[in-house]
């Protein structure tokens, strides 16, 4: 399948093999930036794409095809065929280097863009589930929100790491996720002692709670569990990102970017503080 480029795209011109006026413009336009750019010595360096093909792999494996990655990512769906499988046809093999500009596209694309049917790996949804326990939301509660049987929840719970669940399922469980992970269950409604017995449990079976995860679809991820080190480095990560943020005006993916971490975890972070700054004001007013 070949990407479709519009008109006035190089792209179109290279691959396409169209030759009409806005596209043959738009590839002199992009030739010559490249010659002044070799020129002035500030030519782009290509950069290894084994990490890229991995990254895809991965995407792959939690249900992601070719093509929806492409579109995700904003490349032409050759580029990742031939990042992949190379062109066996010709003779190539799988693409060693690439512009840094497409390993940083398709490096965006993250784990939870969930396809709308089929089966997909449940290990995000498992951790969310455990994750939204592990706060001291009932599962019950869970399951109701989720519009999922009670049974079919805990089941969740003990899914192995390699298991797959239903895509609509995967997608109830992260939506009701997205609502839930910044709410506190106590104000929200469920008993204090209810919550604190929810929390212990889950603690003696390891689950953990949302902000122990970075990316929580990575089925390479690890969760933070070192709780004494949790607190000073959210500190630390959250003056660190407001200077980038409110001092240098960076968005919030850039930021992360900067500092190491994934757009979804430094918010997490600073809204765990911000939330907690707000209430100490609260008590000391």
């Amino acid at each position: 399948m070949m990407a479709v480029y519009p008109h006035g795209d190089a792209n179109r011109y290279r691959h396409g093999r169209c030759r009409c006026r806005r596209c043959r413009a738009a590839n002199t336009r992009e030739m010559n930036l490249y010659r002044l750019a070799v020129a002035t010595g500030v030519h782009r360096r290509d950069v290894d794409a084994e990490p890229v093909r991995q990254h895809v792999a991965k995407l792959q494996a939690a249900g992601l095809g070719v093509q929806r990655i492409a579109e995700l990512a904003g490349v032409g769906y050759d580029t990742v065929r031939r990042l992949l499988y190379g062109k066996p046809s010709e003779g190539t093999a799988p693409t060693k280097k690439m512009r840094p500009e497409t390993a940083s596209k398709l490096l965006a694309v993250r784990f939870g863009l969930l396809p709308s049917e089929g089966w997909v790996p449940g290990v995000g949804t498992r951790r969310r589930v455990q994750a939204l326990s592990a706060m001291g939301w009932p599962l019950p509660l869970v399951a109701a929100r989720c519009g999922l049987s009670p049974d079919t929840v805990q089941r969740l719970t003990r899914a192995p790491d390699d298991g797959r669940v239903d895509a609509s399922t995967a997608r109830k469980v992260a939506d009701l996720y997205r609502r839930l992970w910044c709410l506190d269950p106590a104000s929200e409604g469920v008993p204090a002692p209810t919550v604190a017995r929810l929390r212990s449990i889950a603690a003696g079976k390891g689950w953990v709670t949302p902000i122990g995860w970075g990316d929580i679809d990575d089925p390479d991820a690890t969760p933070d569990t070192d709780a004494e080190q949790i607190e000073p480095r959210r500190y630390a990560l959250w003056e660190d990102s407001e200077e980038l943020i409110r001092g240098q005006g960076l968005t919030i993916a850039v930021a992360a970017h900067r500092l190491g971490v994934t757009a979804s975890k430094l918010r997490k972070e600073r809204w765990l503080v911000e939330s907690e700054i707000a209430q100490q004001a609260g008590e000391a007013s």
